[in-house]
């Protein structure tokens, strides 16, 4: 089997790509990383405009924890795509990409936080289609950092979603739903490390699975009305404020700058 990652780099990503890598790396064709977030000074301000300021906090910790790695070559993707020596290339527009003669023909594509839209043609390239992980119960909370809405209300477990990406957003067929359990002292960090590497290893068993040809899709309930988050806002705050949860705690960011998983 042909299989294309395609991948927005970061420590969650990394999470989520680790045991396909690792179990099917000899079938990888290519890694595709995005550049299409640029890091300036304007991009910056445009999220804080959208968040608030312990979020914006929190995401910058996990934009460091993501550079750090990088310097350090651990916990990210292009971490595991050096110990393989994986092929990989950086585009802008996946879709007006020049290299596409690199990705195509493959079996499947694979998204993990892949921060790019692709069109109806690009997707229907693929023999088995790109596979998209979102973490809530679809059709329910689609949209932006669901795990963070979950968790700020007050729910007492968290979804995960892994289905086939089609031209809508967050409504393809579905493969896999399986719920991840709150714990006592989880914060909002800790609890979406255990839904990415739960998510990480049941794509890697779907992949399996398709390879055998026994995978079987369903499509999302119509009867079930779904909602959209978008960017952790002030409304997010007096629901963390009310349930008493936390973003982040000190020590789970120590542990990662410390403690190198390689």
């Amino acid at each position: 089997m042909k299989i294309v990652l395609f991948v927005n780099d970061s420590y969650f990503s990394y999470l989520l790509a680790k045991p396909v890598i690792e179990r099917f790396h000899t079938e990888i064709k290519v890694v595709v990383f995005s550049s299409r977030i640029k890091r300036s000074i304007l991009k910056i301000k445009d999220v804080f405009k959208k968040t608030y300021c312990h979020y914006f906090f929190y995401r910058s910790l996990i934009d460091v924890i993501t550079r750090f790695n990088f310097f350090l070559r651990c916990k990210s993707v292009l971490s595991l795509v050096k110990q393989y020596d994986l092929k990989m290339f950086t585009v802008a527009n996946i879709n007006n990409s020049n290299a596409l003669e690199e990705i195509l023909p493959s079996d499947i594509g694979l998204a993990f936080n892949y921060d790019q839209i692709f069109k109806d043609k690009f997707l229907k390239s693929f023999r088995k289609g790109i596979i998209n992980v979102h973490a809530s119960r679809l059709p329910k909370d689609k949209g932006i950092s669901p795990v963070l809405w979950a968790f700020a209300r007050g729910d007492n477990s968290v979804w995960s979603t892994i289905y086939k990406m089609d031209k809508g957003i967050d409504t393809g067929v579905i493969f896999k739903q399986f719920e991840v359990p709150v714990k006592n002292g989880d914060t909002a960090f800790s609890l979406y490390e255990r839904v990415c590497t739960k998510s990480g290893y049941e794509f890697a068993n779907l992949v399996e699975s398709m390879k055998a040809g026994i995978e079987e899709p369903i499509s999302q309930s119509r009867n079930e009305e779904g909602n959209y988050w978008g960017w952790p806002d002030k409304t997010h705050k007096r629901m963390m404020e009310k349930s008493g949860r936390k973003l982040f705690n000190f020590r789970e960011i120590f542990r990662l700058l410390m403690k190198p998983i390689y």
